[in-house]
């Protein structure tokens, strides 16, 4: 299959709510969308980054010159036909994972599509609908976030993810333990505690949370292993795992009982599925979390919350959840037990980009041949 051109199309998409992390507000979907296109197919990727080196040290700006200066050239130079040949090539480009997710994604949108089949069965995926929770941003106002709960409950969501930070965190758990009982419950960090404040993170063993997700600074393993060690609570990292091997680092040092699994910021699908056989060999949970991303993006995580062995409540909402509008047709919607199903039937991702959307949103795109 001849690769005749592949386009980046940079999205900003705004979102019907700021969505406060400790480390950021995020007011809008800044993304690239990537088109790979070959003998009348287009296959479709996200890569869902910020404008801001905030989360990791990509940006918007940075992705859009990796992609049509870097990645673009080699692929359509090399024309890859297989995904090892396409990570061998990718893996030219040092660091930049999100933005090689989106590309990768692309092509194996494209192949599935070329085999007439689903993504999801592509990659091995056996479910036709996988449990989702809500990850809810902070709030100034306890009240808000108490009827934010309320309604994500009411709408059927099986978890409810809080994201604290330090003197954020206690008193807003144990207010919405007291309220909210029997919900199943966990906390994301994103990274913003130290060492030396471990003791608030430990006071949090007292509220049954499913998970306390990336306490720690990315990169300290060791901590996180010795954090774990003194918590009931399960660790789950997210940011600390960018590869394979880096999951596999944090198994043998038993520096968590949970990995998030976000496809993107791991660099693609085959670093997902290395990751997800890695931690289902050591006895490790793993569940699909994800960037904000639009129904593109989330129909790529679909797909892979799907496999087999990921067996919490994912990070894949409904189109609507954060924003008014969406790229893409049919729109994805939670049944009122909390599940979504995934597209199995149709080729490739199995949604249509609408691509009148898809302009709307668009504030630069380019064009990359041979």
């Amino acid at each position: 299959m001849k690769i005749e051109a592949i386009t980046v199309h940079v999205i900003s998409m705004p979102l019907r709510d700021p969505f406060v992390m400790s480390f950021f507000t995020q007011t809008h979907r800044d993304h690239l969308i990537i088109e790979v296109q070959a003998e009348g197919i287009s296959g479709w990727g996200e890569s869902a980054l910020l404008s801001m080196p905030f989360y990791n040290h990509e940006t918007v700006g940075t992705g859009l010159h990796i992609v049509r200066d870097v990645i673009a050239p080699i692929l359509l130079q090399e024309q890859p036909e297989s995904s090892s040949e396409l990570d061998a090539l990718l893996q030219r480009v040092v660091g930049h994972p999100i933005t090689r997710a989106g590309v990768e994604f692309a092509f194996w949108d494209l192949w599935a599509k070329k085999q007439g089949i689903s993504l999801s069965k592509y990659i091995g995926a056996t479910k036709d609908a996988i449990p989702v929770g809500v990850s809810l941003g902070m709030q100034k106002d306890p009240e808000v976030l108490l009827e934010q709960i309320r309604t994500s409950l009411a709408e059927g969501y099986q978890r409810v993810k809080l994201k604290i930070a330090p003197r954020c965190d206690l008193k807003t758990v144990e207010l919405v333990r007291k309220h909210f009982p029997k919900c199943v419950l966990s906390v994301d960090a994103n990274s913003s505690y130290r060492p030396a404040e471990r003791a608030a993170l430990l006071a949090l063993d007292h509220f049954d949370l499913e998970m306390i997700e990336q306490p720690l600074s990315a990169g300290d393993l060791y901590e996180h292993s010795r954090l774990q060690r003194e918590l009931r609570t399960p660790i789950c990292l997210d940011e600390s795992i960018e590869s394979s091997l880096d999951a596999e680092a944090a198994i043998a040092l038993g520096a968590c009982k949970i990995i998030n699994i976000k496809p993107a910021r791991v660099g693609g699908m085959l670093e997902t599925l290395r990751i997800s056989k890695a931690a289902e060999a050591a006895g490790v949970l793993t569940w699909c979390g994800g960037l904000l991303e639009t129904g593109l993006g989330t129909a790529i995580n679909l797909a892979v919350a799907a496999l087999p062995n990921f067996s919490l409540a994912n990070d894949v909402t409904e189109s609507h959840r954060y924003a008014d509008e969406d790229i893409i047709e049919p729109e994805f919607k939670m049944t009122s037990n909390g599940m979504i199903r995934v597209p199995r039937d149709q080729p490739g991702i199995g949604v249509n980009i609408r691509r009148d959307m898809l302009a709307r949103f668009t504030t630069h795109a380019a064009t990359i041949r041979p």
